[in-house]
């Protein structure tokens, strides 16, 4: 390729469009064209030591780069965004990689016209989604977890009632505690759906750390993700499984909201650079009230699914706790049922129950949950708090969590005021409660 501007005998004057006769040169400056959406360029002398090293077109600036003489970087203005390109001219082709904003303004018709949520399975998670499913040890979630991955690949609706919107769902499945017992679990749900394989599923034993920055870090996973779905080695995964998060989070104080607020960061990172969703599997507080460890968790989630395990020989239940975009779903029974030649039990649905609608707890917990308010009004006696803020320390509704207040209040545990003691109660003048 002949450079011209290097030849006493074509000198390259400042501002003046390029005329290139050059063949393999001209197909690079179309290719440049295209990519810029230009008509012209316009060469500079002062930054052309190499063919096309510097290049100013509209009102953009010229940069050059230090590293390589033959990269250069290019602005396109188009009024409201400034988008950035780097293109490398390597041989007779020309790679252009093209780095767009981080923060893209938005106007109102435009926000009208994003796409709806994208169900994986209805009612339950979407594309970007972050989830928890939680319950007491022994309660029965991982056996959850896993029936639902695989009723996925069968076709089957989940739970006898949710919509599998892409089928089969595929699965990364991260253990990061009894990963001895899952091979004979999963065999029996397996077996349990009548299927000899579960091709949907990449099982990995080691669990990615949400918050140590070390060599087992989840933007490590995430890197040999993206390598192996660049090389055929996997396929993208429509849903990430973290069992349990307790095991992904060492050294994070799962009770500091700053601490948990970086591991949800990174959920949601590869959430949204996978196009999946991540379900965190987690254990109950000590009372069973609600999910271990900081409220920051249940206030970023999408979908909270509780597991209320029962006594030996009943039903246990599956509560909807919080769904973002809908309506929290009827609280459903299931029990697991032995295997037969197998060690393992698989999870066997029942009905609908008829209480507990939103989640709400039986009656029969509620000095349990006396026990949980009245040590979060001991921790600042004399402030008074409101019954929407104590309900998220109670896992459940503002309207329940006031019933068990007032109760509390006619047992002489607490107190009650008005903000505006003048005036009756109401939406804007609610009851608040202190000891």
């Amino acid at each position: 390729m002949t450079n011209s501007s290097t030849d006493p005998e074509y000198p390259q004057p400042d501002n003046q469009l390029f005329d290139c006769e050059d063949p393999e040169r001209k197909v690079l400056e179309d290719r440049l064209k295209e990519v810029l959406e230009e008509n012209r360029q316009t060469i500079l002398k002062d930054h052309m030591p190499a063919p096309q090293e510097g290049i100013k077109f509209a009102t953009g600036d010229v940069k050059s780069s230090e590293a390589d003489k033959r990269t250069f970087s290019v602005s396109r203005v188009d009024g409201r965004d400034v988008e950035k390109k780097t293109a490398t001219v390597n041989d007779s082709m020309l790679i252009v990689e093209e780095k767009s904003n981080v923060f893209t303004p938005m106007s109102y018709k435009t926000l009208l016209q994003l796409p709806p949520k994208e169900w994986i399975i209805d009612r339950f998670f979407g594309i970007g989604d972050l989830c928890m499913l939680y319950g007491a040890s022994g309660s029965g979630k991982t056996f959850i977890s896993i029936d639902m991955i695989v009723s996925s690949y069968k076709g089957s609706k989940w739970a006898n009632r949710f919509d599998i919107k892409k089928r089969p769902i595929n699965v990364f499945y991260c253990a990061g505690e009894g990963v001895s017992g899952l091979p004979a679990r999963f065999e029996a749900a397996v077996k349990h759906y009548e299927l000899d394989d579960l091709p949907n599923l990449t099982f990995f034993p080691k669990i990615p750390q949400l918050y140590l920055d070390n060599g087992e870090s989840i933007d490590v996973f995430k890197k040999e993700l993206e390598n192996g779905i660049k090389d055929n080695k996997l396929t993208s995964p429509d849903l990430i499984v973290i069992d349990t998060m307790h095991t992904a989070i060492l050294e994070a104080e799962e009770n500091s909201s700053r601490d948990m607020g970086k591991v949800l960061h990174k959920c949601r990172d590869i959430a949204a650079s996978q196009k999946c969703a991540v379900l965190l599997v987690h254990h109950s507080n000590k009372l069973g009230s609600s999910e271990r460890g900081s409220g920051a968790v249940r206030g970023s989630c999408d979908c909270i699914i509780e597991i209320q395990g029962a006594d030996s020989g009943k039903s246990s239940k599956m509560v909807c706790s919080k769904l973002k975009d809908g309506e929290s779903w009827q609280t459903q029974e299931f029990r697991l049922e032995k295997m037969e030649g197998s060690s393992s039990v698989y999870v066997s649905w029942g009905e609908l129950c008829d209480a507990n609608k939103s989640g709400v707890k039986n009656e029969h917990n509620e000095e349990q949950y006396k026990e949980v308010l009245i040590n979060e009004l001991r921790k600042d006696p004399g402030l008074r708090h409101s019954s929407t803020r104590l309900s998220k320390n109670l896992g459940q509704s503002t309207d329940y969590t006031k019933k068990i207040l007032m109760k509390m209040v006619d047992d002489g545990m607490c107190q009650k005021e008005l903000p505006a003691p003048e005036k009756i109660a109401g939406p804007h003048n609610s009851w608040q409660f202190y000891i």
